[in-house]
């Protein structure tokens, strides 16, 4: 089989759970002896161009890519309100450049399948419906995204930007209702996604295969770190995604100041692309934000646990599997760890008010005999369900035989 990438963000290099998200499966294409021939066409920021070109020359990846100014400005906004009727998010990244791209490739490279990384490139299923009309067509939904808007919306204070987000979030409940079913194979990330996806479209049930995101786990589990010194908080996350945003936000103005009026002995270390100036203003001594880490082992190898203080979301946390892998212990709100964990599970520490999380910081911080069994717990979920080789494996064996099925559909 031939199998052609459209990815709406360049996966690489792997700082954030999106584009591990993303390079799992170029990874997993890559390396499966199945796949005769692969090729990736992605849009990314403009800053990222150089970093395209890197892994290009480095990996060898066969690679094209469509740099631009992909921020989530006020003008984005207003321009995609005023002038289209599609989620600012998507309208964005309808690029002609782009669809010139996509055409040469599937003249030159007529593949069987062609894989969408998330709703933000179905626009382009038209084209490839037309040009290769032979190819099966995937999409990955890495999030039900109108949940997303949904959320945001209904976290925002009166005014424009609640007005705004409300919009948007109707938009791309239609837009994903519109596409969903045109596509061969819909795959969910998580079981939750996919009952959303069935109440948008019923008609897309026997298209669907949840798959999950996947972590490459060592053979052993790492140690977790001792409990001498202070607490070492590791929070990573893009800054460019507003729920990231909104979370840190809220666990520096909510849960520090518990943290501070306790006595509590930590520090936080915050991690991550595109951090924005309002965030790095709140360092302090106990807080340090670091933004962009080109190489992350030597904070999370002294971290006592990771942060996850998502407020809202959806899909999956692929962050959440990395520190699993790596045994570092976690506390999560029940967003951050949705498709993943449960308040009765061992795998990490669920909290949602801000009394809540504190107070889980406190205990996972203090108890070493805790976080060594929750690491531990985590560790082996990971290693039961999350390997990238299995769920991508997963994902072929069932293009096959959708392929078989479609053959056999033709003959009879």
């Amino acid at each position: 089989m031939k199998i052609l990438q459209l990815c709406h963000r360049l996966p690489w290099p792997p700082i954030d759970g999106g584009k591990k998200g993303v390079l799992g499966f170029v990874d997993g294409y890559r390396r499966d002896t199945r796949i005769e021939a692969y090729r990736l066409l992605c849009m990314c920021p403009r800053e990222e161009v150089a970093w395209g070109e890197q892994w290009r020359s480095r990996d060898g990846v066969p690679l094209e890519f469509d740099g631009f100014n992909t921020e989530n400005s006020a003008l984005v906004i207003l321009l995609s309100t005023l002038c289209s009727r599609e989620p600012f998010n998507v309208w964005k990244y309808k690029r002609a450049r782009f669809r010139d791209m996509l055409r040469r490739t599937l003249h030159e490279f007529a593949p069987d399948i062609v894989h969408f990384d998330a709703i933000h490139t179905a626009a382009y299923l038209d084209i490839v419906r037309e040009r290769a009309p032979q190819a099966l067509c995937v999409l990955r939904a890495h999030n039900a995204e109108h949940v997303i808007l949904d959320r945001l919306h209904a976290a925002q204070p009166a005014g424009l930007r609640r007005l705004l987000l409300g919009v948007h979030a109707a938009r791309m409940r239609r837009y994903e209702a519109r596409y969903l079913s045109r596509f061969d194979l819909v795959l969910p990330i998580t079981d939750e996604d996919a009952q959303r996806f069935e109440r948008l479209d019923p008609g897309v049930v026997g298209s669907m295969m949840t798959l999950p995101a996947g972590v490459d786990v060592p053979e052993a589990q790492p140690q977790t770190v001792a409990s001498a010194g202070p607490i070492r908080l590791v929070h990573v996350a893009a800054m460019d995604w507003l729920p990231n945003v909104q979370g840190l936000q809220w666990l520096l103005d909510e849960v520090v100041p518990l943290l501070d009026a306790r006595g509590v002995d930590y520090h936080i270390d915050v991690i991550g692309k595109g951090t924005q100036r309002a965030l790095q203003a709140l360092a302090s001594p106990n807080v340090t934000v670091h933004g962009f880490v080109e190489d992350l082992e030597p904070l999370l190898g002294r971290a006592t646990l990771a942060v996850v203080p998502l407020q809202v979301g959806g899909g999956m946390r692929v962050k959440i599997l990395d520190y699993w892998a790596r045994g570092i212990p976690i506390v999560s709100t029940s967003v951050g760890a949705e498709g993943l964990a449960s308040p009765a599970d061992q795998t990490l520490l669920i909290a949602d008010t801000a009394v809540q999380f504190a107070d889980a910081i406190e205990r996972l911080g203090h108890d070493e005999a805790l976080r060594a069994r929750t690491a531990a717990a985590g560790f082996a979920e990971v290693r039961r369900s999350f390997e990238w080789s299995a769920i991508v494996g997963r994902l072929i064996a069932r293009c096959l035989d959708e392929r078989q099925a479609r053959r056999s559909c033709e003959q009879a």
